[in-house]
């Protein structure tokens, strides 16, 4: 099912509407473990913005040689650049190789001193040094690197030996990093993130709508995957709104649209109130007001008015 709905999104289905449980990872290892006894979908590397085809098939040939031991060892085999590199470091793809992605970035962002002297770093005092052999002088790591791909991040250490400053990416920020990175998230879904506060609210996820009755004022909240605006519908606008239990269907009056044109064009998240409505078998809301959903962030991608 997701093999050839996956690769459709975002041009039919939005990645996050058509994804089981995902994972991806470079080294062949898995970013979000899967649940006892269940399955889980490892994404390609084409997901992953701003890798190179060209680095991807490499990685993929190296890998089937022998497994990659370190990020040093994965740059250095597929000729990646540090770019590439935090590209797979920001989403999680280093993490069987060792360390969190904020712990990955930092050593990938660190100066190289070159693949000769790949094994010296530097104290606490400064910066890591390495010996200028033709004139006996030690100067700073990184200010004559080697040019070759794969050259600049040779020196990443061992993640195990290997300090960070900085702390650790929250779950909000790990599925912000997803969605930027990927386009879509390993983990849960944004809405799951603010469930207790939109639940105190008395917003409904799209699966409850089902035990409603037709008629009945609701109000749904969710991430806009899909805008449509079709040119028979005499100005209506349709809008999916998905949660982590589903997927709700909301219809936008002309004259909502024409107040709330910003909101419903713009915003990623909405909350929405209207009326419930069910006809043979088809769930939808009909829109009454709409708002912004605060505090989400992620850029989700949409099908806008396709």
């Amino acid at each position: 099912w997701a093999c050839p709905t996956l690769p459709a999104a975002p041009n039919a289905f939005p990645p996050a509407s058509t994804q089981p449980r995902t994972n991806a990872d470079a080294s062949g290892g898995n970013d979000v473990p899967a649940p006892a006894g269940g399955w889980v979908v490892r994404l390609g590397l084409r997901y992953v913005k701003g890798l190179r085809e060209r680095a991807g098939r490499a990685i993929v040939t190296a890998r089937a040689e022998a497994p990659f031991t370190s990020a040093q060892d994965l740059a250095r085999r597929a000729g990646l650049d540090r770019d590439e590199l935090q590209s797979l470091a920001s989403i999680g793809a280093l993490a069987s190789l060792g360390g969190t992605r904020r712990a990955n970035l930092w050593r990938v962002a660190l100066p190289s001193p070159g693949e000769l002297f790949a094994g010296v770093t530097g104290g606490d005092d400064g910066p890591a040094l390495r010996k200028d052999t033709r004139a006996g002088a030690v100067i700073p790591a990184g200010d004559e690197g080697d040019n070759t791909p794969g050259a600049d991040v040779a020196s990443i250490g061992d993640p195990a030996h290997e300090a960070t400053p900085l702390k650790d990416m929250t779950e909000a920020e790990r599925i912000s990093a997803d969605y930027a990175g990927m386009g879509l998230t390993l983990g849960r879904h944004p809405m799951a993130l603010q469930r207790a506060e939109l639940t105190r609210q008395r917003v409904i996820t799209a699966r409850g709508l089902d035990e409603l009755a037709d008629g009945m004022p609701v109000r749904v909240a969710g991430s806009v995957i899909v805008r449509q605006r079709p040119g028979t519908a005499k100005g209506f606008v349709f809008l999916s709104l998905e949660d982590e239990t589903g997927i709700a269907n909301v219809i936008v009056t002309p004259q909502l649209f024409a107040r709330r044109r910003l909101v419903l064009v713009a915003e990623p998240f909405v909350i929405v109130e209207g009326i419930l409505q069910k006809q043979d078998g088809v769930i939808s809301i009909r829109a009454r007001r709409v708002d912004r959903c605060q505090g989400l962030r992620p850029a989700v991608p949409s099908h806008d008015f396709g």
